[in-house]
């Protein structure tokens, strides 16, 4: 029992320690001085050193020196071994007159303790201030403990107060010396990167234009001509049979598509009237709806001659099978 009344004292003990600290920071006429110079509450230094310490105090001790009032370096605070087992304990002075300041506290603790205060200060020289808090904390195994504490709070330094303090808890008693530190003391966090940039909207792809389509003639001897002259390399022998099938199907569809942009209605042929496609004949409606089967292929099959391209209408049922229109321009 006496180590459960001991762990919340010590942290209720913080709490008073963080109110006197934001009420009496108040830098000593000497900075280099190790006792504090008495000045009356009332006067001007007095209401200026308030003034000047709205913001956050801090119980854990920094790990720098840090620039006292007049230029003169304050010595690197040691460590206070009864705040160690506390952290992110924050006293933030948001009010204040002349001889009076309020704020809230907040902290954490070894065990899952966590304390919440609200605390009051009354200025009584220029180095020395009175204090009052009053708060819940909550201990894990107890839940909420009220506890009520009052200190006197003395300015070793312009970054530095001493507190001696005693109150009453839910557990019983507490009392005891301690410090805090001025926030400016500490590293201060980095601030916070700037946003990336919001990345600038993609211009919609343009549409590719449909490649023109050659030898787009109303004629299909015409036709047939410039497309030996486009595609030379289809036309070569001494190929496989495969090989010279496949050019020939090549050239096929490639006069197909020069027709239909020529203005003829060209379309694959199916043999006799229902297929497969022809290799070397394709079907050509005319107005009145007649078809006729056009070779186009001239003995194509003979692989030792080079390829030659024709214009024949042959005999034969047709079989018109559309050809995809291939967009021209």
């Amino acid at each position: 029992m006496h180590q459960l009344h001991r762990l919340p004292a010590l942290f209720f003990s913080l709490i008073a320690i963080v109110g006197v600290a934001a009420c009496n920071s108040t830098p000593p006429a000497s900075p280099a001085a190790p006792t504090p110079a008495e000045s009356s509450a009332g006067d001007a230094g007095a209401s200026e050193s308030i003034e000047n310490f709205l913001g956050l105090w801090r119980s854990e001790p920094p790990t720098r020196s840090s620039a006292a009032a007049g230029g003169v370096a304050a010595a690197v605070v040691t460590a206070v071994p009864e705040l160690h087992s506390c952290r992110n304990f924050q006293w933030h002075v948001t009010s204040q007159t002349q001889t009076t300041l309020a704020g809230d506290l907040s902290v954490e603790c070894a065990g899952g303790i966590t304390l919440a205060a609200a605390a009051t200060g009354t200025l009584v020289s220029a180095t020395t201030i009175t204090l009052g808090v009053s708060g819940t904390g909550q201990v894990p195994g107890v839940g909420g403990c009220a506890f009520s504490l009052d200190g006197t709070g003395v300015l070793l330094d312009p970054d530095t107060l001493e507190i001696a303090y005693d109150g009453t808890t839910c557990l019983g008693p507490v009392q005891g010396t301690t410090k805090l530190y001025r926030d400016r003391l500490f590293p201060q966090p980095a601030p916070d990167p700037e946003p990336e940039p919001e990345p600038k909207p993609q211009p919609a792809p343009q549409p590719q234009p449909q490649p023109s389509i050659p030898c787009a003639f109303n004629n299909g001897a015409a036709i047939v001509s410039c497309i030996e002259r486009q595609f030379p390399e289809r036309l070569a022998a001494g190929v496989s049979h495969s090989q010279r099938v496949a050019n020939m199907a090549f050239l096929r569809d490639r006069i197909i598509e020069a027709g239909i942009c020529g203005g003829l209605d060209l379309a694959w042929n199916l043999k006799r009237g229902v297929g497969p496609h022809s290799i070397d004949a394709i079907a050509w409606r005319h107005p009145n709806g007649h078809v006729d089967v056009v070779d186009i292929g001239a003995a194509y099959d003979d692989t030792s001659i080079p390829l030659r391209l024709s214009w024949q209408i042959v005999a034969g049922p047709p079989g018109y099978d559309p050809y995809p229109h291939p967009g021209c321009r």
